[in-house]
């Protein structure tokens, strides 16, 4: 049994003090809320048995004619079956007097207060009715409805619907008298049923229950049954908009990138590493895809693999990156290296230069490889200095030196070798020579 239900729209608690179920209405969602605060109130009012409800009233209520039928029909039934007796409304100082019409039934009485101290001083006016069957003992009890003190639970049920059908058809009682022996006989019941005392056991547990910013374990437990999700999103949102702060305002924006194309593994771990502790870079843009072209090693996710690929490439990398088998391919994506070709010259051991072997290539052979792989032919005439060679790109073949930035060959039939170039559309040719220097240091 619950002694205090707390929910996003309402909060229903049982005041024993008072004998009474309170409803705090934190504010107007729906009909279905409004429903729910009041049936969790007559809840309380049968588990208690106790008689009185006080209700805090909302200016903003937009009870539908469906809701007031409910009220009359349904809820007003209940409290009167379980014996409230008593409805007091909290309206405000400027309304206190009037209430609700669809609140009245026969045999409750509804009053109106101006505020809670108000409300509670009206629900404590009768309290005492019954102070003296409330302090019986069990054999008491028992003894005043005629069973003994091995009477089973079944018999004192009986015996209890059997006195209460006496005092409901004698008509020599008045109404008001019916019901306080009615009354009496509930509260004779439930001591004599043990109920009493399982509800007082439980008032003490949880009056010497630790409690944490207002609310016992079980409460918490309850509400965060009912609310988890909230806070679920509530950390979901945080972390993105705590991201998206970081991104837009705090990170610092890409200066340099590496994009490489292949059929290749690769990690990223080793040119991270030196972009950013031997260059100073700070937040360098390393990518790379595996992908064979022309697609003659069956990869299934080739589509894929190509859409990676014009995103890397529409990064507008420093250095581009691919292998020996798809070079050719790539044309368009190859700067002219005949610069750091030469600066390397100077840069390098005879021993690291020699192991760098330039690769060569002019537009006709480059369109006429991509003609065939597209099966698509060029109607308009090549002009004659595509014929023109030029150095685009740095070729090695060092299969240890390749490992050791992190790539490794795929192709079965080809030894590794990777190809090297400035990518022609890159911001910074300078930062691109400055990457590739650094590379081939490693050789």
């Amino acid at each position: 049994m619950a002694l205090h239900y707390d929910s996003e729209t309402f909060t229903v608690s049982y005041e024993s003090d008072i004998s009474a179920a309170l409803v705090i209405f934190k504010k107007y969602r729906s009909s279905e809320s409004f429903r729910m605060a009041l049936m969790q109130a007559a809840e309380f009012l049968r588990k208690n048995r106790c008689h009185n409800l006080i209700v805090e009233c909302r200016e903003e209520w937009q009870l539908t004619g469906h809701d007031i039928r409910w009220m009359k029909k349904i809820f007003l039934r209940r409290l009167d079956r379980i014996g409230c007796r008593k409805i007091i409304l909290i309206l405000g100082k400027d309304t206190a007097g009037t209430y609700p019409k669809y609140f009245c039934k026969d045999r409750i009485t509804v009053l109106a207060a101006s505020g809670m101290e108000e409300a509670f001083a009206m629900a404590k006016e009768d309290i005492t009715d019954n102070s003296e069957s409330l302090q019986m003992t069990k054999e008491e009890a028992l003894k005043f409805m005629g069973l003994g003190t091995e009477a089973k639970a079944s018999e004192i049920d009986d015996r209890f619907w059997q006195m209460s059908k006496v005092y409901t058809n004698d008509r020599s009682m008045d109404p008001d008298e019916k019901a306080r022996a009615l009354d009496e006989l509930s509260d004779v019941y439930d001591i004599a049923s043990g109920r009493k005392a399982e509800r007082d056991a439980e008032k003490i547990a949880y009056a010497n229950e630790k409690k944490f910013f207002g609310k016992s374990a079980r409460e918490w437990k309850t509400y965060i049954y009912y609310s988890w999700y909230k806070y679920v999103i509530a950390i979901v949102a945080l972390m993105v908009a705590s991201n998206l702060v970081y991104t837009v305002f705090f990170r610092p924006k890409i200066d340099c990138g590496v994009f490489s194309a292949g059929h290749f593994y690769y990690e990223e771990t080793c040119i991270m590493d030196m972009m950013k502790e031997d260059l100073g870079f700070l937040n360098p843009y390393i990518n790379a895809v595996d992908v064979a072209v022309p697609n003659d090693q069956g990869q299934v996710s080739a589509q894929y693999a190509d859409q990676i690929a014009v995103t890397g490439f529409m990064s507008n990398p420093n250095v581009f990156i691919t292998d020996q088998m798809s070079v050719m391919y790539y044309f368009d994506e190859m700067g002219d290296c005949s610069g750091i070709y030469e600066q390397l010259r100077n840069v390098l051991t005879e021993e690291q230069f020699a192991k760098i072997t330039p690769v060569y290539m002019n537009a006709h052979d480059a369109y006429d490889a991509t003609a065939i792989y597209t099966e698509e032919g060029f109607e308009e005439e090549i002009p004659p200095e595509d014929y023109e060679e030029r150095m685009v790109g740095l070729m090695v073949t060092d299969e240890a030196f390749i490992n050791s930035l992190g790539y490794y060959n795929l192709w079965p039939e080809s030894e590794p070798a990777l190809v090297f170039t400035i990518y022609p559309n890159t911001t910074s040719v300078e930062d691109s020579e400055r990457i590739l220097t650094e590379i081939f240091k490693r050789l």
